[in-house]
Formats: C-alpha cells, structure tokens, sequence
C-alpha cells in the first residue's frame, strides 16, 4: 500500500484495476488504456469459417495451473454433459504447465470425453476443427489476452465474473466465479449446455460491452494524457 502511495498519477488497463488502484490511493488520479488489438485477416474471422454440424469444439486456452485457471474444474463440466445432447463434444486443451500431467489423468478417467491436448499453439484460432466456445473458468485475470484474441475473431466466450472479463463480456458470457469446485462445475456445466442447445444464446456470447482500441486510437490515447 506504502507504494501505491508515492505517486498519486497512474495508467491501467480496465475499470477493476483502477478500483484496486484507489482502494490503496483514494488521491490517486487514474486513467485507463484498454488493451488494444491489429487488424485481423479473412481467414482469422471466426464467423465465416466453415462449422461443424455434428460436433461442438470448446476450447480452454492458458497455462495449465490448476490453482488459476481451473482447466479441472472445465473438465469436470465436460464430463457431465449431457450424453444425449445432439452434438459430439470435443474439448480441446491448448497449453502446458505443471498441472498438465494431472489433467491428461482426469481425461483417462473420464474416458468418454473427447479431449485433444495440442500444447502451447500461438495462433490457437487456427486450430482445426475451428473453435465454436472459448472457455475462461480461472480464478482471477487482469484482462487476459486470450479474451481479446477471441473477441476479435467472433469468437463465442463464456467466463468466471471475475477482473478484467466483468469489463468485456456481457452477463450472457459470465458465470459465478464460485470458490467451489462443485457448484463452479455446474455453474459451466449449464453454460456449455445452453450453448449448444441454444443458437441465440451462443450468439448472445460474442456480444461485448466494449469495441476493441486499434493501434492509432491507443496512440491518440497515449498523446492526449
């Protein structure tokens, strides 16, 4: 807190950190500069891919961390689908980090989950078949790149309420960030469902309460401060 003190001037990235800011600094003038996004290709706009009929691909993306990013707790949701649901769920796990291993041991375990562990992939977007849910179930984030990236494309999210996402995403994509794992499980559970059963619901999921900055308005921003 001592640190927060010794400037009263400061430049964040969403509304919750600037909260957090001025919890520790109530003199504290605060602006805010959203992450910004490049122009994006043809070939990278999620909404004019080709999609498959018969299946469904949910996609976690990050470091595998249970403790953070709550990949077990996804892939428990998945594994209480619906087995009458009209759709082949494949879940798809892009990343690595120290809890990879336990996950790949929850996914023999559940051995009626499709899952596909494809590592870290930069341009996660491309993989084939193409996304149609991006899942964030973590913890806490700031404003996670991985959010932007998917918006950007078109790409349908659902998210713990939680930092940056609360900013975002509108109350289609967000649910209860709840400390337990049960509840945190059926909570995604009924998203995922309502997803594939409900078009308008999915599409409600890539409606977002803020446009992405370009680069030349993050740079009138900057120039304006």
């Amino acid at each position: 807190s001592v640190v927060y003190k010794m400037t009263n001037n400061y430049i964040t990235i969403s509304e919750f950190a600037k909260k957090q800011i001025l919890d520790k600094n109530i003199h504290a003038q605060v602006g805010i500069c959203e992450n910004f996004i490049s122009e994006i290709s043809t070939e990278d706009d999620y909404s004019l891919h080709e999609k498959q009929v018969d299946e469904f691909n949910v996609f976690v993306v990050g470091r595998i961390v249970f403790s953070h990013k709550c990949q077990d707790v996804l892939m428990a949701s998945i594994s209480e689908l619906d087995d009458k649901l009209n759709k082949k769920i494949i879940f798809h796990v892009v990343g690595d980090g120290p809890d990879l291993d336990s996950l790949k041991m929850m996914a023999c375990r559940y051995n009626y989950v499709n899952v596909i562990f494809h590592g870290w992939v930069e341009k996660w977007w491309r993989v084939k078949p193409s996304p149609d849910l991006l899942v964030i179930p973590s913890k806490f984030e700031g404003v996670p790149l991985v959010m932007l990236e998917a918006m950007t494309r078109k790409i349908p999210i659902i998210a713990s309420a939680t930092d940056g996402m609360n900013d975002y995403l509108n109350e289609y994509a967000l649910f209860e960030n709840s400390s337990d794992f049960k509840i945190k499980m059926e909570y995604i559970r009924e998203m995922i469902t309502k997803c594939i059963n409900d078009k308008n619901f999915l599409n409600n999921c890539t409606i977002y309460k803020k446009n992405l900055l370009v680069m030349p308005e993050l740079t009138a921003f900057i120039e304006s401060y």
